[in-house]
């Protein structure tokens, strides 16, 4: 009949004791900048410890810091929900929601931050552009958009002409180093 009773009991410790070190090791790897390798394990400690606040905010914080707007908005849409939250969340809440293309939802984020930093000039601009964004879309024609066939899914950013050619830097496959922050 022990036995029977000490190999459950058993499980349950070894399972128990080692969500802390999956926390551990998420945070070591948010810490480093390994952000992708971050996410991954935040993500599976959620599974298991969904109430936990810091690893929320830390999981929606990666998502940010990979780009990953879709992801992130879903996490700080959560994370704001704390009521001891750190105010900077309501401004990333608001720029994932206006980056996910979600103005008019974004107004009421920034209001809210702007309520605890109220001299921040960056979400002074973002809330009026928030409040504004059909006046902004209204009259397409100024510009002239064209493709081209540089641009990838990939992060392609920072173009410069140098000597009449353009040169920027892209996070596209190679076989190269990958970099901890985005796993690319």
């Amino acid at each position: 009949m022990h036995l029977r009773m000490l190999l459950p009991l058993s499980i349950l410790i070894v399972w128990a004791s080692s969500m802390p070190a999956q926390l551990n090791r998420a945070n070591r790897n948010f810490d480093r900048l390994n952000y992708s390798k971050a996410i991954r394990l935040y993500e599976r400690y959620l599974n298991k410890t969904p109430g936990d606040d810091f690893a929320i905010e830390r999981l929606a914080e990666s998502y940010r810091r990979v780009n990953n707007f879709r992801k992130a908005e879903e996490w700080f849409s959560r994370t704001v929900q704390n009521p001891a939250t750190d105010p900077m969340n309501y401004f990333y809440y608001g720029r994932a929601l206006m980056n996910n293309r979600k103005w008019e939802s974004a107004t009421p984020w920034f209001e809210r931050y702007l309520e605890s930093e109220p001299e921040d000039l960056v979400a002074r601009d973002l809330l009026a552009s928030s409040r504004d964004y059909e006046q902004f879309m209204s009259d397409s024609t100024l510009y002239d958009v064209v493709m081209t066939n540089i641009t990838t899914e990939e992060a392609d950013f920072t173009p410069n002409l140098i000597n009449g050619k353009l040169v920027f830097a892209s996070a596209r496959e190679k076989d190269r180093l990958r970099c901890g922050w985005t796993n690319r």
